[in-house]
């Protein structure tokens, strides 16, 4: 067809054009005076589309996937934000129908919208994620906890969440001033009566520079069948009056520090009974420029609060207080059973800590006594770490800062080691989570690690993980063999029974810093032997995967092994060719951690959570005489 005898002002059928026998579709455009506007009107056939989308469903093999594996893999993690969601429901009417025959992905969609930064967006779908919810419990984190209501007053649509509130579990509100949170207290709070997480953890507490007072009068009381499952709360140390803690509270985390002493015992007695865990951020004396008259720590406590049930203590002190006033009275005015696991958190170097606790805690003054340790070294800010475990428990754990530099006149890093030093420690670790550019940070303290391992005289393990920090890795390798030479029986059998774990290279690093560690061990090795030192019992090696930088106190609870470290197969394939020979040589066995050859002599599999490949080089008739090796016939934890 000719495309000059078209007319443009009579409608044209492009059937005839493009033949076809599923679609018709017309235009028509009119001239109107000469001007430049036209329009279209474009009508299609909606039997052809629905006929098209029937036979792709009916052939695409997601339409396949049984009803059980769809809601598998819509509720395992396949989205985070709420329109990934919506796009997962268009994969398919199958997908779509089970979609949205599950509740409770609309309500993990809520709780998205209410989480999410576009805020224009998450309100206008909140009416249909909430309706395609049921009757499924919602949890609700916000931003401020005005949110609740105003932001959905202001397209007025209050009612998408005003019949729902019983429905809400849990509410997260990250800033809030005095008025909002006597408002929610005592409007709001009742309504949301199944709560069972409340987190509100900071508030704006002055104005102008003037200190906001709360009015307890104007508070409203909460009673215990107000909030029946109310189990974990969060919230200002400033706004935890008795009004509000319930006794079925098993979880408390409180921020700042306490306007007034009595008032946070008078309000910890209320929900003491049934604490399991009690956290304490950014703990000190209240200052008297925060308060109208000053509220100093009492002399003496008055009452002696008790939490049977508590299995659990953190206290952090502020970065600007140095003194251990706060916790020392913290401690006279709480009674707990003797295996709760205590974190202090000081953010600086206040001196020792083994006189603030009690004296029936177990680990520390009262048996079972300490097992195993774990320093982590940190380099910024700067902070170290001990984590003290009993049978694979962490029941101990003190931070400090004995290696800033701007605390010169505090105490140093060997007085930081003197504090720890457990007679009935066996196993030590110490991960080096630091740049290797900021060993300038243990210059000087080297000297102290011997000292330090030679107060742990029944030491039989030594996990070295992280990255090596100048010759520090190797100080501590050279202090724990020469303590087979002052061991307390001085027997053979116990100097060969020791074991060495050493994460070697760097992580992401390609391999040579690996063979450089290594073959300064080696040396030290030799040395050592030379010297008229035992042969060690055992040495584990991991190459780190230099892909996954993953510190082994990070990874898991408990005690952190050098095969808890994500190794790189490869990289160890490529050490045991060129160090298990000499390293034979050296040590009664050896170990290399993700090295899996071909089933044969000396193969073994860890036993742990996740299977990790060695390979042994004791031989069948070593294992026949059965030579001792030092390791345990069952580790902690494994």
């Amino acid at each position: 067809m000719d495309p000059s005898s078209i007319n443009p002002s009579q409608p044209t059928s492009f059937a005839a054009i493009l033949p076809s026998n599923s679609f018709t579709f017309t235009a028509n455009v009119e001239s109107d005076g000469g001007t430049s506007e036209s329009s279209a009107i474009v009508t299609t056939s909606a039997a052809p589309v629905v006929s098209l989308r029937t036979a792709f469903n009916a052939a695409a093999p997601a339409n396949h996937l049984p009803t059980e594996l769809v809601i598998k893999v819509l509720t395992s993690g396949a989205w985070k934000d709420w329109w990934e969601l919506v796009a997962l429901t268009h994969i398919c009417q199958h997908w779509r129908n089970v979609a949205l025959g599950t509740p409770q992905l609309w309500a993990d969609a809520a709780q998205s919208a209410f989480n999410s930064d576009r805020p224009s967006w998450n309100y206008q779908c909140l009416p249909t994620f909430v309706a395609r919810s049921g009757s499924c419990p919602l949890k609700v984190d916000l931003q401020a906890l005005a949110s609740l209501t105003i932001d959905i007053e202001d397209m007025d649509d209050y009612a998408v969440l005003e019949p729902h509130l019983s429905r809400i579990t849990h509410l997260s509100a990250q800033s809030l001033n005095i008025t909002e949170f006597v408002q929610f207290v005592g409007e709001h709070g009742l309504r949301i009566h199944n709560i069972e997480s409340l987190h509100l953890p900071y508030v704006k507490r002055t104005f102008l520079g003037e200190l906001l007072i709360i009015d307890v009068n104007k508070l409203r009381f909460w009673r215990n069948t107000d909030f029946p499952r109310l189990r974990s709360l969060t919230i200002s140390t400033y706004c935890f009056k008795r009004h509000v803690a319930v006794s079925s509270l098993t979880d408390l985390v409180l921020h700042d520090e306490p306007r007034d002493y009595n008032e946070f015992l008078a309000a910890l007695r209320r929900c003491a009974p049934g604490l399991e865990s009690l956290t304490l951020h950014d703990w000190s004396s209240p200052e008297p420029e925060w308060a109208y008259r000053p509220a100093p720590i009492p002399s003496a406590p008055s009452v002696t609060i008790q939490l049977p049930n508590l299995n659990f203590l953190q206290v952090s002190l502020a970065s600007e207080s140095g003194s251990t006033a706060p916790v020392a009275f913290l401690f006279a005015c709480l009674s707990f059973s003797a295996d709760v696991a205590i974190r202090l958190d000081w953010k600086c170097n206040p001196g020792d800590f083994r006189e603030l606790l009690p004296k029936h805690v177990v680990g520390l003054h009262a048996p079972p006594f300490f097992d195993s340790l774990c320093l982590h070294l940190y380099a910024a800010p700067y902070a170290t770490t001990m984590h003290c475990y009993i049978d694979g428990a962490e029941r101990l754990c003190i931070r400090e800062r004995p290696l800033h530099p701007c605390y010169p006149e505090g105490r140093s890093f060997g007085d930081f080691l003197d504090e720890h030093r457990h007679p009935t420690v066996t196993q030590l670790a110490v991960d080096f989570d630091m740049d290797p550019g900021k060993g300038y940070t243990l210059s000087g303290h080297e000297h102290g690690f011997a000292g330090f391992l030679r107060g742990l005289p029944n030491l039989r393990r030594l996990d070295l993980v992280g990255n090596n920090i100048g010759d520090a890795k190797l100080e501590f390798a050279k202090a724990f063999l020469g303590l087979s030479e002052t061991a307390h029986d001085g027997s053979p059998a116990q100097a060969a029974g020791r074991t060495l774990g050493f994460v070697c290279g760097k992580y992401g690093d390609d391999g040579r810093s690996a063979d450089a560690d290594l073959a300064q061990l080696e040396q030290l090795l030799k040395a050592h032997q030379a010297a008229g030192g035992a042969r060690l019992g055992r040495l584990e090696i991991c190459a780190p995967d230099p892909f996954r930088e993953t510190h082994a106190v990070m990874s898991r609870p408990g005690y952190p092994y050098v095969y808890d470290v994500p190794s790189s197969a490869e990289k160890a394939a490529s050490l045991w060719l060129r160090y298990m020979l000499r390293f034979r040589m050296l040590v009664d066995e050896v170990v290399f951690v993700g090295h899996v050859e071909k089933r044969g002599l000396g193969y073994r599999v860890l036993s742990s959570s996740t299977a990790v490949a060695e390979h042994s080089t004791r031989s069948r008739g070593d294992k026949a005489r059965g030579t001792k090796t030092g390791r345990k016939p069952a580790w902690k934890g494994r």
